[in-house]
C-alpha cells in the first residue's frame, strides 16, 4: 500500500514537473515574441520618423525652388520692362536729337 502511494505521489510530482516545464516554455516563448513585436513596433516607428523627417526637407527643397523660380520671374519681368523702354524710347531720343 505505501509503495502504491509513493509511486502515485512520484507519478504526481512528475506529471507536475512537465506541467511546470510547459508553463515555463510557453512563457518563454510569449515573452519571446513580445520582445520581437517591441523590436518590430520601433523599428516602423524609426522608418516613419525618417520618412516624417524626409518629408519635411522634401517640402522645404519644394518652397525654395518656388522662391527661386519667383525670383526669376521676376527678373525676367524687369528685363522684360527694360527691353520695352530701350525699345519704344530709343526711336523717340533720336527722333527728338534729329528734331534739335
Amino acid at each position: 500500500m505505501e509503495v502504491m502511494e509513493e509511486e502515485e505521489l512520484a507519478s504526481l510530482w512528475m506529471a507536475q514537473n512537465e506541467f511546470l516545464e510547459r508553463r515555463i516554455a510557453e512563457r518563454v516563448e510569449e515573452e519571446r515574441l513580445e520582445e520581437a513585436e517591441r523590436r518590430n513596433r520601433a523599428e516602423k516607428v524609426g522608418i516613419f520618423f525618417f520618412l516624417s523627417q524626409l518629408m519635411m526637407v522634401m517640402v522645404m527643397m519644394m518652397m525654395m525652388m518656388m522662391m527661386m523660380m519667383m525670383m526669376m520671374m521676376m527678373m525676367m519681368m524687369k528685363m522684360t520692362m527694360m527691353m520695352n523702354m530701350i525699345i519704344y524710347m530709343a526711336p523717340r531720343q533720336i527722333h527728338i536729337a534729329r528734331e534739335s
